[in-house]
């Protein structure tokens, strides 16, 4: 700033004896800064480019610039008015400015001045320009406009250069990144090292109706067997699948229509496989490369590591709730909405198409198909199922149309659109959700190709089932429209706005098994109850047919040896004239009989060391001193056991025949036995 402490008022004002003191120490009077006044203004006008006024004599001193200006126009007023105010205006705008805060430092120091602590730029513009009129207008109001025009003209043409420079940076910028692309683009071209090398792939397997494995020989065998029957992997490549190894990472391989070899694919196609080959999605499995075996071109995908959607569907053994499902519903969605987002479009989705890898992630593969070899490749089977539909016979191509558009099974189409993946993923909907392929239950009864013919011919037909939520209905039903007003955008708002959870489907899984287990401990302890009790039984049949010891070692799968016996006592009985009472009874109330007296003969035998060996007809065997030794006891036992018989015979009164007496015969003998079991089946 440059301005002058104590009586800086005075000196405005125009006394004479006024003087100040400068930061230098200096003592400067009016008298002083007067003789300087036309000194310092021709050094002024000498270093600029305006005009100078004609009032001034030429001087060459520089030492009082500029205060000494303000002090002699303040004096003279304006007695000496030009007769153009132009110069004047010119003037007093270009001295504001470089009086101004910010460039009187530098001024102050260009004219080897002293800074002064009080602004004056203020006081010029009250005390100067204010009472100076210049063909009666006033000077600081021509100053002033003239000022803001500087500066909107400043502002105008610094927001110009600004926008200019940001305008040419991103133009280079952008050009920069669309070169180096090019660039990479035709390196990658001639390079071509998304071409595999076939010997690179291990373990090649075919995959048979997208889930089974049989070797490349076994395939090509059942190809061969054939013969001129209509083989529609032949005709549509597409349905190629198969597995392998590639540098140790699995990987799955899909059978492309493109007819041209790679290594003369047009640069568009390169281009767009270049692109292809750098997208990665959560969602969708990446491409590595394209390789070539038997003529035909595969497209090779990481593999996720799991089998197929449809296999898992078809297949699992265990429940899928409906928050698993909505899960695997919005995996397949942003899968889709992703392939869209850059322009893709499957036009062969199905549950075939769709893997799952290790965290039960679903993974869109064999996407690049279309978007890749559309120049290259010839897709009139693609784009017209029509002709192919009486060709084909067998049931997995027939289930795998089922989820083409209509518009393509009747060849309406010449080119493929985001509708037509949107149909599909409504077909993948209702195999989600039913854990069956689209249309079922009625392909049961007329067969699934008249069920495609009448999908063909219904417009209006549709896949939807009680058993699907009303939601995920309503979202079939408009993705199944002729011409459906909803992207795949929309798919995946629709999804989350009715998702019933927001956990991973691997937390779900986790809680679904922990469920499965208690219920598992359940059904098992359940289980092991009701084997423990059919063991007892078998234990108590068997031990009632052979000695319990004679039982064991026959479960314990060990060989029973005839054992000698030195000394036992066998009881034998039988009924009096048992046959004239059965000429005269019925073969039930014979059995009843039986059933009775042998009841109380076996109650009997608990109380006495005694094992029953059988019963035949009516007579009853038993003995005592075997297979546990007893010494010489088993006289008494045996005997014991016959007079309590006999009295239990004298009291016992026959169920059909209560008014006739029954009557047994005893027979006792000891002597040396050998025992064994003899037979396998019903063992004695």
């Amino acid at each position: 700033m440059i301005a002058y402490m104590t009586m800086f008022n005075d000196l405005w004002s125009g006394v004479n004896v006024a003087s100040i003191l400068n930061k230098a120490g200096t003592t400067i009077t009016y008298s002083d800064l007067k003789t300087a006044v036309k000194r310092s203004m021709s050094e002024l006008f000498t270093n600029s480019n305006l005009s100078k006024p004609l009032y001034l004599d030429p001087v060459t001193v520089s030492n009082a610039y500029p205060l000494v200006y303000f002090s002699f126009v303040t004096m003279n007023g304006n007695s000496e008015p030009s007769e153009s105010c132009y110069d004047l205006v010119e003037f007093f705008a270009f001295f504001l400015n470089s009086i101004d805060e910010e460039l009187s430092e530098r001024f102050a120091g260009y004219f080897n001045l002293f800074p002064l602590t009080v602004p004056v730029k203020f006081l010029v513009e009250q005390s100067v320009l204010k009472n100076i009129y210049c063909n009666n207008e006033s000077l600081h109001s021509l100053v002033n406009l003239v000022i803001q025009q500087e500066n909107k003209q400043s502002d105008l043409l610094l927001s110009l250069i600004a926008v200019s420079v940001c305008v040419a940076a991103v133009a280079l910028a952008v050009i920069s990144l669309l070169s180096y692309k090019r660039y990479r683009v035709i390196k990658a071209y001639r390079s071509k090292n998304w071409i595999l090398s076939e010997y690179d792939i291990k373990f090649w397997d075919y995959m048979v109706e997208g889930n089974k494995y049989s070797s490349m020989s076994s395939s090509s065998a059942s190809r061969q067997s054939k013969g001129d029957e209509f083989n529609p992997d032949e005709y549509w490549k597409f349905y190629l699948a198969a597995s392998g190894r590639f540098r140790y990472n699995e990987v799955l391989m899909f059978g492309s229509e493109c007819l041209n070899n790679p290594l003369n694919f047009q640069f568009d196609t390169c281009k767009r496989l270049f692109t292809v080959l750098r997208l990665n999605s959560c969602n969708t499995a990446p491409l590595i490369g394209l390789v070539i075996k038997n003529l035909t071109v595969y497209h090779v995908y990481e593999s996720p590591g799991r089998g197929s959607l449809h296999q898992t569907l078809e297949s699992a053994p265990y429940e899928l709730n409906d928050e698993i499902k909505y899960i695997l519903s919005m995996d397949v969605a942003n899968g889709i909405q992703f392939l869209h987002k850059h322009g893709i479009v499957h036009g062969l989705l199905d549950t075939w198409n769709i893997f799952l890898d290790k965290n039960w992630t679903a993974k869109i593969s064999n996407w690049s198909h279309i978007f890749i070899c559309e120049k290259e490749g010839e897709f009139h089977h693609l784009k017209d199922c029509s002709e192919l539909i009486e060709k084909v016979n067998d049931e997995y191509h027939l289930k795998r149309l089922i989820f083409r558009h209509r518009a393509l099974l009747l060849g309406q189409v010449t080119a493929f659109g985001f509708e037509h993946d949107l149909y599909s993923f409504a077909m993948i909907l209702t195999e989600i959700f039913t854990r069956e392929v689209p249309f079922a239950d009625r392909s049961a009864v007329i067969g699934w190709k008249g069920m495609l013919e009448e999908v063909v011919k219904d417009p209006n037909l549709s896949p939807i089932c009680p058993d699907i939520p009303g939601p995920v209905k309503d979202l079939i039903v408009k993705l199944t429209k002729p011409n459906p007003e909803i992207t795949a955008e929309g798919v995946t708002i629709t999804l989350q706005l009715n998702q019933p959870t927001s956990k991973g489907i691997v937390d779900i899984l986790l809680k679904t098994m922990e469920n499965y287990m208690t219920h598992l401990e359940e059904k098992v302890e359940e289980r092991t109850t009701e084997l423990k009790a059919v063991t007892a039984r078998m234990e108590m049949l068997l031990n009632s047919m052979l000695p319990r010891d004679v039982a064991i070692r026959l479960q314990n799968g060990q060989k029973v040896e005839p054992e000698y016996y030195q000394s036992v006592t066998i009881y034998f009985s039988d009924i009096v004239s048992f046959t004239t009472l059965c000429s005269e009874s019925t073969a039930l109330e014979v059995v009843n009989l039986l059933n009775a007296l042998y009841t109380m003969f076996d109650n009997n035998i608990e109380r006495f060391d005694v094992y029953k060996v059988e019963t035949i007809g009516d007579a009853y065997m038993c003995v005592s001193g075997l297979p546990k030794r007893n010494g010489i006891k088993h006289v008494e036992q045996i005997s014991r056991l016959a007079i309590a018989l006999v009295e239990g015979v004298d009291t016992f009164i026959i169920p059909h025949r209560p008014d006739r007496k029954l009557q047994v015969r005893v027979g006792v003998h000891s002597g040396p036995v050998m025992t064994g079991v003899v037979g396998i089946k019903m063992p004695r």
